[in-house]
């Protein structure tokens, strides 16, 4: 059998009668797997950049609410840059107006989560009674009885998790939405910097 089905892919051998790649179809296989070979070394070579650009410690991290890169996580994570707050009179004011909202609609005895109500599937349960320097004691002494919480679910999480969640979550009070005062999110930062 000599018949060809297509001079540029695929034609019959007739010392054997089996199908066999045509030169040209060949060089072509031989070409696209060199250039996928280059194309993988340069992926390769990228993601080596990137890795060392990534695992290279940072002196400092400095949080403002917004931007924190891949690179400043993994260096806190690994204990190595010493983590500080913008200094930013506009933040500072986001901050204390959150919280200054948060203790007014405390005080006028309006449902606040986690301020003056319970928490989860407790959070129709509200402490309200009183006058409004009751109401405020409330819940301050609701807000320092989670200290005494310990709930925990699964394995003890490691060092660098627990550094870059803390690290995460003082970035983002820092936008001034969650009517946290500045201490508190400085006694995280603190704590970031423990060596």
């Amino acid at each position: 059998m000599n018949t060809i089905f297509d001079a540029n892919r695929v034609r019959v051998d007739p010392k054997t009668d089996s199908l066999r790649l045509s030169e040209a179809q060949l060089e072509s296989n031989r070409m696209a797997e060199l250039d996928s070979r280059l194309s993988k070394s340069s992926h390769l070579d990228s993601l080596t950049k990137i890795e060392r650009t990534l695992a290279a410690p940072l002196e400092s991290v400095r949080l403002n609410g917004h931007d924190l890169s891949p690179r400043e996580i993994l260096s806190v994570a690994g204990g190595a840059p010493f983590v500080t707050i913008a200094e930013s009179p506009e933040l500072l004011r986001r901050m204390n107006r959150s919280h200054q909202a948060m203790l007014r609609d405390v005080a006028k005895g309006e449902p606040v989560y986690g301020c003056n109500t319970g928490y989860g599937a407790q959070a129709d349960k509200h402490v309200n009674g009183g006058a409004e320097e009751q109401r405020l004691r409330d819940a301050r002494s609701l807000s320092e009885s989670l200290v005494f919480m310990d709930i925990g679910v699964g394995p003890v999480l490691s060092t660098e998790v627990v550094r870059s969640a803390m690290l995460i979550r003082a970035n983002m009070l820092l936008k001034g939405v969650s009517a946290i005062r500045p201490a508190s999110v400085q006694a995280l930062v603190d704590a970031l910097n423990v060596r």
